[in-house]
């Protein structure tokens, strides 16, 4: 099934992309694309038709009289294929029963049709393809099945907000009960082509969201310790890295799998992670959104021998490439290298959104009374709770050739955190 809508999903694609309309004169490109139309529009009519014998489309006298079985005419077959080349229309029909739902309140010929947008998010500063179904003179998101989330709130919520006369000209168009699919999707078209406008225009401004910075600890010396190929080794943890922001990600934010909401970049030793507050979640979401990432960062670090701490920020920033800018983006810049221990804590501005959030929730941000900061610098309170094995805390312990005194500091304090209450002193904080 699967299979099937994703080959629906790209012609659908294709059609928009290379201007196919029913039955005009054609390309040699629209006409591959009119062969493919046929073979799938065949096979769905003869599975529909095994199902219900009298299934037609548009009282076509020829498809109803049609039946499938092994003493077929072959001449009725002949004709229903002829039928079906370059048909567009007849397409989104048969695609329209089989996976949009079968039962039609409305006569219009539209109805339940897949329809097709390539938009740029001004939050992701990327293209993405959007399906979505004409449903109840509405839109709706189509995720290899019709869901109940609305296009107009879909494209507000992951790409631009929507002007009130772009909406307009959306509700316009589902109004028109004439138009045919082919031609209802060039006036979408010519919508989606404003929209992607504007919203690269706005993909130059700052945008709010949480920030988080982490440094690989001992970096500098990394490559003359113990004959490990680190390139490889760190390159592997950074792609796992990646796939559990994104998998994390995509447990908070609803129908965004092929949207890239959390942004990673690597240089040198630092990690720097990104995700924008969107108008349905909250400020404290997304920094408990980032306390799991960077959670997870750390122990599989640790885990792999390389002790890394960080900070968590949330302010103003933008990203391009590898570029980034903005006040939030300074401020988590300015922290994530004060802290003298493994770990991650949260910089004034997230700490003062926890703060007034009232009574914090979450087991993974924690107040911590005395987080070892660097002399000259506020303390802080809050900071990521996470663990790992003492023998394999140790482990990393002893791949340090000589726990000089400024740096011994950062592992006696990240012991007496993960440790004190297993080895019963310190309860008071790190001291």
């Amino acid at each position: 099934m699967m299979d099937e809508i994703h080959r629906v999903k790209e012609l659908i694609k294709q059609m928009k992309e290379v201007g196919f309309v029913c039955r005009k004169v054609l390309t040699n490109e629209q006409k591959l694309i009119g062969s493919e139309i046929q073979k799938v529009s065949y096979h769905f009519f003869t599975e529909i038709k095994a199902e219900y014998s009298g299934y037609t489309i548009d009282k076509n006298l020829l498809l109803k009289k049609y039946t499938v079985s092994e003493e077929s005419d072959g001449a009725l077959e002949s004709q229903v294929l002829e039928y079906f080349l370059d048909n567009s229309e007849a397409f989104h029909e048969l695609v329209a029963y089989k996976f949009c739902g079968k039962k039609r309140k409305k006569k219009y010929l539209v109805e339940n049709h897949i329809f097709y947008m390539r938009l740029f998010s001004n939050i992701c500063s990327k293209e993405y393809d959007l399906y979505f179904v004409n449903r109840n003179y509405d839109f709706y998101l189509f995720e290899g099945k019709v869901t109940n989330v609305f296009l107009t709130e879909y494209i507000n919520d992951y790409f631009i907000e929507l002007s009130d006369e772009v909406v307009g000209k959306i509700k316009k168009i589902l109004q028109q009960k004439e138009l045919k699919h082919d031609e209802l999707q060039e006036k979408l078209n010519t919508i989606s082509d404003e929209i992607n406008k504007e919203s690269r225009k706005s993909s130059y401004r700052l945008q709010n969201g949480a920030i988080t910075f982490m440094d690989f600890l001992g970096w500098k010396g990394l490559w003359q310790s113990n004959n490990r190929n680190h390139l490889e080794t760190v390159s592997e943890l950074i792609r796992n890295i990646e796939k559990k922001v994104q998998e994390l990600t995509y447990n908070v934010f609803e129908y965004s799998n092929n949207l890239e909401l959390s942004k990673l970049i690597s240089i040198s030793d630092t990690i720097a992670i990104f995700t924008p507050k969107l108008a349905k979640y909250d400020e404290v979401e997304l920094l408990e959104l980032h306390a799991q990432i960077a959670k997870y960062i750390l122990e599989e670090c640790v885990d792999k021998g390389y002790p890394i701490r960080g900070a968590i920020a949330f302010g103003e920033y933008n990203t391009k490439n590898n570029i980034m800018i903005g006040p939030g983006i300074d401020e988590c810049a300015s922290w994530h290298e004060t802290c003298n221990w493994i770990g991650v804590h949260l910089t004034p501005s997230a700490e003062l959104l926890i703060k007034s959030n009232g009574q914090n929730q979450s087991n993974i941000i924690v107040r911590e009374e005395k987080i070892p900061i660097k002399s000259g610098f506020p303390n802080v309170s809050y900071c990521i709770k996470w663990g790992i094995d003492k023998a394999k805390f140790m482990e990393l312990t002893r791949n340090v050739k000589a726990l000089l005194p400024e740096i011994s500091g950062k592992y006696m304090n990240t012991y007496t955190f993960l440790y004190r209450e297993e080895d019963n002193y310190g309860k008071n904080g790190i001291s």
